[in-house]
């Protein structure tokens, strides 16, 4: 085992006495030259130092240095053997207090072979001479420093204080993405980040990157392309080619919603999402490209609360919660009592669509009706039903005489058995997944005209409207001649086994703008 002991040695520059012009040299530029002569010795303190590998060949050292500032300088010299010394290049320092902060010897392959203990660690008390050691340098002025070295084995680098020795061959690699989003409406992306908005347009996304380490997924990175909407947006991440990495790239794109998740891929290494021919990841959400892209992914879901006004029973509106929460569609179904106070329009707004419906000779149907024309107005969707057209039950205010529904306002006897009849319009949305329904009961009891606007979209066996809409272009209103509660609470009501439900579901999301 050996000590090797290094001496600091202060050259002075090489110059006589009676030199005038070195001696008229500022103070602050009066640079001292440093250089390090490595000594060997025996050390046999303890036997559990690493053992010197006397054959490997000295190359260069790596030092870092700390000033009066706390600034740390690394320096990097070479190594010469002159005699039988290992002598260093020398360095320049100017006049003042240093701290030498760490020293490491390496071979001529790059490994390190002989290294100064780090303050705490295993060997850091075999040192006479430690880090981090505190020396002067004056102005013209020679000074020896010595610093203890140890032998230094890969095996052992924790005892030294280092945690930092592994080298990793690493590759960057790249990937450039592109995405298009398809809007369902223009209106949608109103108030978004997107300008201009149109039915096919660049997405704005992000992709997050992930590696997993220790079955846990570690961020690396995240990349968006706010700033370079239009362009293809390049990610890259690194590649130890020693070894196999698991990555994963999220990518999250903005729609009406905000910044939804919508696909992630998982790959190793450098075995990415596969480009196309012009090396570029394109994906589009929705289905509006007219040419195959990499990447299909469905189009958003606007996210829908809903709120149910009634003046009915708790027992009865509870059927429909349940009914329409099972379809997993809406974000939220809320409940409205209005037998004694109508929702004002600020609780309104807060929806983006309203299901109205009534069981009670006792509400106010007038400020309700004109609360629901206002909501109508800012855009809200609305759904009518039964009992809304009948005596002193039927909503009146605004909305009826002003004719925003297609079923006008009138007296009209619901009080029979009706099922579908025909459908005048088997495309339009609102007829999506119906094809049966029947009601023991309480019907619309109006044939028509519908007011002015207003489309038939289905009828009863006996002509008397089942379902019509009407589209202002800002908002949309639907008409559903039936009692929503289903045969389930009330025997009187739609066929549970019938398709009330879907009905209800279709028209909430058709006035919410969920669907053309």
């Amino acid at each position: 085992m050996k000590k090797l002991l290094l001496m600091f040695t202060a050259m002075a520059f090489l110059f006589v006495a009676c030199e005038k012009d070195n001696l008229d040299v500022p103070l602050d530029h009066q640079e001292t030259t440093i250089e390090f002569k490595i000594d060997q010795t025996n050390f046999d303190t303890k036997n559990t130092v690493p053992m010197c590998d006397d054959n490997a060949i000295w190359d260069h050292v790596v030092f870092t240095i700390k000033d009066g500032d706390g600034i740390v300088t690394s320096y990097t010299s070479t190594i010469n053997y002159i005699g039988v010394e290992y002598l260093t290049q020398v360095i320049k320092l100017d006049p003042g207090t240093y701290w030498l902060t760490s020293f490491l010897v390496y071979d001529d392959e790059g490994n390190i072979i002989r290294a100064a203990p780090m303050d705490g660690s295993m060997y850091y008390d075999l040192m006479t001479y430690q880090l981090d050691l505190e020396f002067t340098v004056e102005a013209f002025m020679k000074k020896q420093v010595a610093i203890d070295v140890l032998c230094y084995e890969d095996l052992v680098y924790d005892d030294f204080g280092f945690t930092w020795f592994e080298f990793n061959d690493v590759r960057i690699e790249r990937q450039c993405f592109f995405g298009d989003i398809c809007a369902q409406s223009l209106e949608d992306f109103e108030g978004t980040m997107y300008d201009p908005i149109q039915f096919d347009m660049p997405a704005l996304f992000q992709i997050e990157i992930f590696k997993m380490v220790d079955n846990t997924p570690v961020l690396l990175r995240t990349f968006n392309n706010y700033d370079i909407v239009g362009d293809c947006m390049e990610v890259y991440w690194p590649n130890r080619l020693a070894e196999e990495e698991e990555f994963h790239f999220v990518l999250s794109v903005q729609t009406p919603n905000g910044l939804e998740e919508i696909h992630t891929w998982i790959f190793l290494d450098d075995n990415c999402p596969a480009p196309g021919e012009d090396g570029v990841v394109e994906f589009v959400v929705g289905d509006c490209n007219l040419d195959p892209t990499d990447f299909q992914f469905d189009g958003y879901i606007i996210d829908i609360d809903v709120l149910i006004i009634h003046a009915d029973e708790g027992g009865y509106v509870n059927d429909i919660v349940t009914k329409l929460t099972a379809f997993g569609e809406f974000n939220s179904v809320d409940v409205y009592d209005a037998r004694n106070t109508p929702p004002t329009l600020a609780d309104l707004v807060e929806y983006e669509t309203v299901l109205v419906y009534n069981n009670s000779y006792n509400y106010p149907n007038v400020a309700l009706g004109d609360v629901l024309a206002d909501y109508s107005d800012t855009g809200g969707g609305v759904t009518l039903m039964v009992f809304s057209w009948y005596n002193t039950a039927r909503l009146e205010g605004r909305y009826m005489t002003e004719e925003y529904g297609s079923i006008p306002f009138g007296d009209y006897n619901p009080y029979s058995p009706g099922s579908l009849g025909t459908v005048h319009n088997p495309a339009h949305p609102i007829m999506d997944g119906v094809t049966s329904f029947s009601t023991n009961n309480f019907r619309s009891g109006y044939t028509g005209p519908l007011s002015s606007g207003g489309e038939l979209i289905a009828e009863y066996q006996d002509g008397m409207v089942l379902a019509a809409v009407k589209d202002h272009g800002t908002s949309r209103t639907c008409d559903l001649g039936f009692f929503p509660p289903s045969s389930d609470v009330h025997s009187g009501s739609w066929n549970v086994n019938t398709h009330g439900d879907v009905l209800m579901l279709n028209c909430l999301m058709w006035t919410a703008g969920a669907s053309n």
